[in-house]
């Protein structure tokens, strides 16, 4: 069984943060990205290791009861998601533009009550998939990772500097049905009330 191990270490003259992740497998810890360096929230960097999708993938065929939360909107979420991905949107289309769903971590806390379940948060590149499990340890989820490079890839100067899910040959699917669903989500949170 594979353990998340996170950490970070802060330099003294710009306190810029140096994140690290580690798959520990039995007594032998791995980094997998020791190089990156991160401006986060350092509350809540803690509770959030970062992985991109094949990283993400492995550890979630491994993890017992791991679920991928689609945090992008009903559209992109239907235009292909990663198969056996559920879709709970962080951000909504509002008049002018997209918002914060108000409803995000009511339905989170709904349709996954065990805060210590293994979630991996997702979005298009891995912004929005970080606001939300952001927003998810703020609340106590305990056992969260962001996929880096989300599900289409993280682009730099017109470089793809991290491949996202769909382009890393990982498992797609595009079904969107009440197990899966924003819309089939809520209705099911709303029942637990």
């Amino acid at each position: 069984m594979r353990q998340i191990e996170r950490g970070i270490a802060l330099t003294a003259s710009d306190g810029l943060v140096f994140g690290y992740t580690a798959l520990t497998m039995g007594r032998q810890t791995v980094p997998t990205n020791p190089n990156k360096h991160h401006h986060l929230n350092l509350e809540c960097y803690m509770a959030i290791a970062q992985l991109e999708p094949r990283e993400a993938k492995a550890v979630m065929d491994e993890a017992e009861n791991a679920v991928y939360l689609d945090v992008r909107t009903e559209m992109e979420f239907a235009q292909g998601h990663p198969k056996g991905a559920i879709n709970i949107p962080v951000a909504v289309p509002g008049p002018v533009g997209m918002v914060p769903n108000p409803n995000f971590l009511n339905v989170v806390q709904k349709v996954l009550p065990d805060k210590d379940q293994p979630v991996f948060c997702g979005c298009q590149v891995g912004m929005r998939s970080q606001m939300a499990a952001e927003s998810m340890a703020r609340v106590g989820y305990s056992n969260l990772v962001n996929v880096q490079g989300g599900f289409g890839g993280k682009v730099e100067n017109g470089v793809l500097v991290v491949a996202g899910w769909r382009d890393s040959n990982l498992p797609v699917e595009t079904e969107v049905n009440d197990a899966n669903s924003y819309a089939g989500l809520k209705a099911r949170g709303a029942k637990s009330e």
